[in-house]
């Protein structure tokens, strides 16, 4: 409320909340705890829940509340865009959290670089406890990479950037009001699509190796730790029957 008549944020953090709350918290005090001044960016929390101790909070540290009350991932996510004051928008998940210095990165990154349009941060890996657990590799790289995005470029190069964990991406808002439609069908990997968004952009592609994004491991995530062989089998079947829906 205390930024309705303050200067236009250039960063939007939308933070996603669905049937769960237990973490919420954390995650929306690691946006606002963050090394950027606070007037560069506003923090929407979406969620289908009223909890009165969270919104509170939420509230009186300036956060902006939108309750959705039913449909898909991407549709709650397109409709937060729609409140979205930002030239850019991170996202970040109720299960995950953000590095101090994560903003200010990402301020940075895009103000000097006028044809970014998609950046994809490190991660460190936590259980629920948010301890650090060593699944290091996946969705990191070793060195940063910017690639300027054309009709040329050729595949095996636009993979060396991740397209994982949406906490993990920041994207120019102007990309996503192009693809709202679409987004709304997403349902499962809403991060590989704001990766082909940002492919098809034509506009400049960048990934850092600097881990800005903690990403908490536990019981509900796509890859849960403590599956038996035969459960882990299973789940993969049915994420890759979400993820096959999605690509249509």
């Amino acid at each position: 409320k205390s930024m309705e008549n303050g200067p236009k944020p250039y960063i939007s953090v939308i933070i996603t909340a669905y049937n769960r709350k237990e973490y919420l918290l954390d995650a929306f005090k690691s946006a606002m705890n963050q090394t950027l001044p606070r007037d560069k960016y506003e923090i929407i929390v979406t969620k289908n829940f009223r909890d009165t101790k969270i919104d509170r909070y939420i509230e009186k540290h300036g956060g902006k509340l939108i309750f959705f009350e039913k449909g898909s991932y991407g549709e709650q996510l397109a409709d937060a865009v729609k409140y979205a004051k930002g030239n850019v928008i991170c996202f970040l998940e109720d299960d995950d959290m953000f590095d101090r210095n994560k903003l200010k990165f990402v301020y940075d990154i895009f103000a000097r670089t006028p044809k970014l349009c998609y950046c994809h941060n490190g991660i460190t890996y936590v259980d629920d406890k948010n301890r650090k657990i060593n699944s290091e590799r996946y969705g990191n790289i070793v060195t940063d990479t910017l690639i300027e995005n054309n009709p040329e470029v050729k595949l095996n190069e636009l993979s060396k950037v991740p397209a994982f964990n949406p906490s993990s991406i920041s994207i120019r808002k102007s990309v996503l009001l192009k693809n709202l439609l679409a987004l709304r069908k997403i349902n499962y990997g809403p991060d590989t699509f704001l990766f082909f968004i940002a492919v098809d952009s034509g506009l400049d592609i960048f990934a850092t190796a600097k881990k800005l994004t903690r990403y908490r491991v536990h019981q509900s995530t796509s890859f849960p730790l403590g599956l038996d062989y035969k459960s882990f089998c299973m789940k993969q079947v049915q994420n890759s029957k979400n993820f096959l829906n999605d690509f249509n």
